[in-house]
């Protein structure tokens, strides 16, 4: 017996040190950092933390198609005909044939407001100058202006806030429900590493 336990001493010995140095690992590591590792290195929290930023932007988006849209174009048109061959020509002193031709321009600016309330209500606000010139009238300007606004309201289909309102209420559900959803991951994940670590210390 005393030559078998003679040559299970040094293995013992080994195993006793392993034991030691694992058990100094596991203590030197508090409860606080092991829930900070947990937290670091789940991939499903980390998947987790990308569905809310996922729909407050779908949020935005919903909320989106009530923000006004500013419309705003400037036209320029040059415009030249040329009558030879149709009615308007002239025979000179030479015996040709003289054509006669005409030029027009035209600057347009046009600038509108446009909008969708929560209730239904659409509405557009417009402005727009216009002037022509002509060469038959010496290129003289002829201004032409509108301002106007024009209100549309739904009195059956599509209206109240009830039906404007529904996708963004959704969205707005389906943010609470993602950071909910968020929370508890993250709540599971330190409920099970406290789990473990309690059952390395028993």
């Amino acid at each position: 017996m005393k030559p078998l336990l003679r040559s299970c001493c040094p293995f013992l010995a080994l195993v006793a040190c392993a034991f030691a140095q694992k058990q100094e690992y596991f203590v030197a590591l508090t409860y606080p950092q092991a829930v900070q590792l947990a937290l670091q290195k789940n991939f499903a929290i980390e998947g987790a933390s990308y569905d809310p930023l996922i729909s407050r932007a779908k949020l935005r988006s919903s909320e989106g198609k009530f923000d006004p849209v500013l419309n705003a174009s400037v036209i320029r048109e040059d415009n030249e005909e040329n009558l030879a061959g149709l009615a308007d020509l002239t025979q000179t002193t030479a015996g040709t044939l003289q054509s006669y031709g005409t030029r027009s321009l035209r600057d347009y600016a046009d600038v509108g407001l446009t909008g969708l309330t929560p209730w239904g209500l659409t509405y557009d606000l417009g402005a727009n100058v216009e002037n022509r010139q002509a060469s038959t009238s010496g290129y003289g300007d002829r201004f032409a202006s509108f301002i106007g606004l024009s209100v549309t309201q739904p009195l059956l289909r599509n209206f109240g806030t009830d039906v404007n309102m529904a996708s963004v209420r959704l969205a707005r559900a389906d943010t609470a429900i993602s950071g909910w959803a968020y929370r508890r991951e993250v709540i599971d994940t330190v409920t099970r590493t406290a789990e473990v670590y309690n059952e390395l210390w028993f």
